[in-house]
């Protein structure tokens, strides 16, 4: 009889201690799950959240991710509504709707759900630092330009694989870009002619490898593409398709990133990481006394921070600077920003987000003019057929 009662207990405590251990494991996993979604890592945190899907709390999370996630993007919301009853009065629940609603760039709904999580979370324990983000957010939401039209480039120039980087060169009639539709992760400069119908069907512009971390396309002048060679570190210009490409004289661009040049060749400003390992944006100029290039130098302390600054474009009357950030107070992950130049002070003005529709909570980049009420980004926000598309900005 003890015998059995002892062999009882034990089963017991082997089974106590095995639900403690698979609490302990569904904790992690959960916040795990959390932290991808945090960072707009959706597809990672789907991952995670297959693991602990028995938990009845973590319903209504797994279908916000699923609605934030490019794979489910056109699924509908009444996944998620279905739950507001039950979260009627968790701040995080409307956070993440507001979040849902900004990704598909609906304001209005956006602003109600933003504003439904403020009246909830304000001054709570906990959500401090959440609450002064959708602040942010929210006003961002108030002044949303209903001027702008954001229209993706459409097939065959925006694929499922990427495309990023776009300018025009002739008049309006050519488009080059970066692409790796060729092989994923190897990217070759494409040019496409407008036609009556449309863009052409890209073709090869560059047959060698460039990566998208490293520069590559950077300006078009003079029907030229100059674009960096990321293995030499050196400007080449390329004038005809599948000419070889000449080099270009220029500073030196030891860990250089993405950069601009001017029509004449005597500017270049361009991203590079400083100690921190964050991309600053520096300058130099070509002396015309020597030819010589100057030593390059930090463009600003109003455009750098402690984050990140990439993408330089400097408009052709060199008034206004365009880049993008990922500083504190975007719209999103990298937002592009524009600083102009105060003539009275010699200085760069303090940087103003383009604010949306242009940014959105994912990345935009690669902003060009293209004429007259109209420009080009790169971005892999929710509506992108691949990892990252062309955008023409109509104002």
């Amino acid at each position: 009889m003890y015998g059995k009662v002892k062999r009882s207990l034990i089963a017991l405590l082997v089974l106590g201690s095995s639900l403690s251990s698979q609490a302990q494991d569904d904790e992690k996993v959960y916040q795990d799950a959390m932290r991808y979604m945090e960072r707009g890592k959706y597809d990672e945190a789907l991952e995670a959240f297959r693991y602990i899907r028995h938990l009845p709390e973590v319903k209504y999370q797994v279908e916000a991710c699923s609605l934030l996630s490019k794979r489910y993007r056109n699924s509908p919301l009444s996944r998620y509504i279905k739950y507001q009853n039950e979260q009627a009065e968790n701040p995080k629940y409307y956070y993440w709707l507001g979040k849902i609603y900004l990704r598909r760039m609906n304001q209005s709904e956006a602003q109600e759900a933003f504003g439904e999580y403020l009246q909830l979370a304000t001054g709570r324990a906990g959500f401090n630092q959440q609450v002064q983000e959708v602040r942010g957010i929210y006003n961002h939401l108030q002044k949303w330009s209903k001027s702008v039209n954001i229209l993706p480039l459409q097939s065959p120039v925006n694929t499922i694989h990427c495309e990023a980087l776009g300018d025009v060169i002739g008049d309006g009639m050519q488009l080059v870009f970066a692409s790796d539709r060729a092989e994923e992760g190897q990217y070759r400069l494409y040019q496409a002619n407008m036609t009556g119908e449309g863009w052409s069907a890209p073709k090869e512009w560059l047959a060698t490898n460039v990566t998208l971390q490293h520069a590559n396309l950077v300006e078009v002048r003079n029907q030229a593409v100059v674009y960096l060679d990321p293995e030499e570190q050196q400007l080449k210009a390329l004038i005809e398709a599948g000419e070889n490409s000449t080099p270009v004289d220029g500073p030196d661009l030891t860990d250089a990133r993405h950069l601009y040049i001017n029509a004449h060749r005597t500017r270049v400003i361009f991203s590079a990481p400083d100690a921190t390992g964050n991309l600053n944006l520096y300058e130099s100029f070509k002396l015309r006394s020597t030819g010589e290039w100057m030593v390059p130098v930090s463009i600003s302390n109003q455009i750098n921070t402690g984050y990140n600054e990439d993408f330089p474009y400097l408009s052709d009357d060199r008034s206004r600077l365009y880049f993008s950030s990922d500083r504190e107070g975007g719209v999103g992950k990298y937002d592009i920003y524009v600083s102009v130049f105060d003539v009275d002070n010699n200085a760069w003005g303090d940087p103003i987000n383009l604010g949306m529709p242009i940014n959105t909570p994912d990345n935009e980049f690669s902003y060009r003019p293209v004429k007259e009420g109209q420009a080009l980004i790169s971005s892999d926000r929710i509506e992108s057929l691949g990892e990252m598309d062309l955008f023409v900005v109509e104002y």
